[in-house]
């Protein structure tokens, strides 16, 4: 427990800075036990190599810090709803074996930026994709925190709906 509230603070590590020592530092000055990984020097978590995910992990134990949740790339700016789907397919199945060897439940994901489609076809697409997305997370005993910055569940209050009204286990809201 944070030594300033009564409850857990967890901050996205690299808006402290992009190397580990940077985002450990920030960590523990702010007397903050848990944090949430999403890359090195610019390189997102599910693409690190063994070493390095092995290296974070001792580093992290070491300094007494917790991961308490992963930021993706599923479905975020760099993924609009046209984007092959077996990307985030494929970096789910990588997040969720690194999680379970941290220890973390939680994974920020967004909900897939407009390419051209109509409203209804991505509206459509996006829900179809969660919905696949939701369950290979909760059979791996993981939750999608849905982040409404990029993409359908972003776009106007209405649309946020959609993550409150669709809680489940394997998919939840973040606020």
């Amino acid at each position: 427990m944070s030594k300033y509230v009564p409850f857990t603070l967890s901050g996205l590590s690299d808006e402290a800075g992009p190397s580990l020592d940077q985002q450990i530092r920030a960590h523990l000055e702010l007397g903050w036990e848990e944090l949430e990984l999403r890359s090195l020097h610019g390189v997102p978590f599910y693409k690190w190599d063994d070493a390095t995910f092995d290296d974070v992990q001792k580093r992290l134990t070491s300094a007494g810090l917790r991961v308490s949740a992963v930021a993706s790339c599923i479905a975020n700016w760099q993924r609009p709803i046209t984007a092959p789907f077996h990307h985030d397919v494929e970096e789910l199945k990588v997040i969720s074996e690194r999680m379970q060897t941290l220890g973390a439940m939680y994974v920020r994901v967004m909900s897939y930026p407009n390419d051209g489609l109509s409203e209804d076809e991505w509206h459509d697409r996006v829900i179809w994709r969660m919905h696949l997305l939701t369950e290979e997370a909760r059979a791996s005993g993981i939750v999608l925190l849905h982040e409404n910055c990029s993409g359908w569940g972003g776009i106007s209050g209405k649309y946020t709906v959609f993550a409150k009204g669709n809680q489940q286990p394997g998919f939840a809201p973040a606020f």
